[in-house]
C-alpha cells in the first residue's frame, strides 16, 4: 500500500488537518477517541481561534456521516454554531481561506 492510499484514511486526514490548524494558531480539542455514550455523534474536533469556534467532523473522501453525527450537526447549527465535514486538508484550507476573505469584506 503506497503513501497515497494511507492518506485516504480518516485518521491520516485528521492528523494533517490538526497539524495545519495548530501551526496556524488554532486551539484544538480532540473528541475523536471518546467512549462516552452521552456524547455519541460529537464532532471529531473543536477548533478555536480569536473567539471563533468550529466543530469539525473528518471523513474519508467517500465517507458519510452517521445518523447521530447528523443530529449533532443539526444541534450545533440550530444554536448558531459552525460545523463542517472535512474530507481533505485542501478542503479545510480552502474553507478557512474563503471564510476569512468573506469575514474581511464585512
Amino acid at each position: 500500500m503506497g503513501a497515497t492510499c494511507l492518506q485516504l484514511l480518516e485518521k491520516n486526514i485528521q492528523r494533517l488537518c490538526i497539524d495545519y490548524l495548530k501551526v496556524n494558531r488554532w486551539m484544538v480539542l480532540n473528541f475523536s477517541r471518546h467512549e462516552d455514550p452521552d456524547i455519541a455523534g460529537v464532532a471529531d474536533i473543536y477548533a478555536l481561534r480569536k473567539g471563533r469556534g468550529i466543530w469539525i467532523e473528518f471523513k474519508r473522501p467517500k465517507g458519510k456521516q452517521q445518523e447521530n453525527q447528523i443530529k449533532f450537526e443539526d444541534g450545533i447549527k440550530g444554536h448558531g454554531g459552525e460545523y463542517i465535514v472535512i474530507k481533505s486538508l485542501d478542503q479545510l484550507m480552502n474553507f478557512l481561506q474563503d471564510d476569512d476573505l468573506q469575514r474581511k469584506m464585512f
